[in-house]
């Protein structure tokens, strides 16, 4: 099974997390509340986003990090030992 790209968009008016297979196929997509994913003082909440990869069957892959840019995290992930398979959506 090969790497998913992770792209989690943070808005003040909604936050999309969205997990891709090798293709470019959406085979996640989860909306959250608002800012979601910040602190309060602004900066990415990481362990938010490792938590929500979690849910979803996902953890970041080895020598992986998170990518940042304006209002958005990206990285690449991979099937968490033990999770169901991630491609099929929940």
């Amino acid at each position: 099974m090969g790497l998913f790209e992770v792209c989690a968009n943070i808005d003040p008016t909604h936050t999309v997390l969205i997990v891709r297979d090798s293709s470019g196929e959406v085979v996640h997509r989860i909306e959250k509340p608002p800012r979601w994913g910040l602190l309060p003082e602004g900066s990415i909440d990481f362990a938010a986003l490792e938590s929500a990869l979690l849910t979803l069957g996902y953890h970041r892959a080895p020598d992986e990090d998170w990518v940042t840019g304006h209002w958005s995290a990206h990285t690449l992930a991979e099937p968490a030992p033990g999770s169901r398979s991630p491609d099929s959506p929940r």
